[in-house]
């Protein structure tokens, strides 16, 4: 997950830093680094607030490619944390049924034992014998 989102830091610097030449005096939107950085940072992660957005060709053809990219990247984020909290889940599962076979080990142990207590008073009792 770190590295997913090391990525996505990296990916809004590198198209903030490939956006600007382009966009820097020609878009009265994205003039400086941060506007540029905060951009690439809402189009990656497509929230898109429409706030600032890419006029000239070039800036546009950046857009389309990082979206794509950042859609990938949140996709693969969020399958991470998804698969991640599967695992945890089953884990405790697994744990949980192991911990109920061992108690139902011991519940059954201990009903043999007291089978055979009763088997060996059972043979103690002397049978009765009906009279007629």
């Amino acid at each position: 997950a770190l590295l997913l989102i090391s990525a996505i830091v990296v990916l809004a610097t590198l198209s903030a830093l490939i956006i600007l030449p382009f966009e820097q005096g020609v878009n009265s939107n994205i003039n400086n680094f941060f506007d540029a950085f905060w951009w690439a940072f809402v189009t990656i992660t497509t929230i898109g607030y429409g706030d600032l957005y890419p006029t000239t060709i070039g800036g546009r053809l950046v857009a389309g490619f990082i979206t794509i990219i950042g859609t990938i990247l949140f996709s693969t984020l969020t399958a991470y944390l998804a698969s991640f909290i599967i695992r945890t889940r089953s884990s405790q599962e697994r744990r949980n049924r192991h911990n109920i076979l061992a108690k139902e080990r011991k519940i059954l142990d201990e009903l043999n034992i007291l089978e055979k207590k009763i088997n060996i008073i059972n043979d103690k009792i002397p049978e009765k014998v009906d009279e007629k």
